[in-house]
């Protein structure tokens, strides 16, 4: 019960932030949204400020869960690099495609009035995704599967294709970008992978 009265506060904040505005949206607003009182509001949050810092966390551990599951698999590492860049790259997609101003971001709608405070969710995401990447390439890296010097290079080199791959999508002809995608996933595992193993 009280996961789901957290949730549903989260929630109904995360609405009001998105319609309304941080500044605009009150701990009153909160409660009558939520149809809760200010002191059931107060039992889980201090104040405006830690429910917006939750809400932050929330967002961005929705976009990085399912890299994290991947990651976490039992698959090879060069099944779970293809995974990966495969999801990855669906989440750019789909970023995409539901409008996104910038769509190279983590940006999932709730601050997209507010840069600055998008721009936090894009920060906090990015740092959890960077270890996740590099906790993947190290033990590929460690059984043997990944070259090291090429798994140094690729998380800059996935960055540098991602900018890529939001400007093809700006183009008028996206028609064949699940086919690019797939040529360049290709790519970077016969780049990474080392020649003696299939793994």
């Amino acid at each position: 019960m009280v996961s789901k009265t957290r949730d549903k506060l989260l929630e109904v904040a995360r609405h009001l932030f998105m319609v309304k505005g941080v500044e605009h949206t009150t701990m009153n607003d909160i409660a009558a949204a939520s149809e809760r009182g200010r002191r059931t509001i107060y039992t889980y949050f201090k104040s405006k400020r830690e429910i917006f810092q939750a809400v932050i966390e929330r967002e961005s551990e929705t976009v990085i869960s399912q890299l994290r599951a991947i990651v976490e698999s039992d698959l090879s590492p060069r099944d779970k690099l293809h995974q990966y860049l495969t999801t990855r790259f669906d989440i750019l997609a789909s970023s995409q495609q539901r409008g996104r101003q910038r769509p190279d971001r983590y940006l999932t709608g709730i601050f997209a009035r507010d840069s600055r405070r998008g721009e936090r969710i894009y920060q906090l995401a990015l740092a959890k995704e960077a270890d996740l990447f590099e906790s993947l390439l190290r033990a590929g890296v460690e059984a043997g599967v990944f070259d090291a010097e090429q798994a140094r290079r690729l998380p800059t080199l996935l960055h540098h294709i991602n900018v890529a791959a939001v400007t093809q999508h700006q183009m008028p002809d996206t028609d064949n970008a699940p086919h690019t995608n797939r040529r360049i996933i290709d790519f970077i595992i016969s780049g990474v992978v080392t020649r003696d193993t299939n793994q």
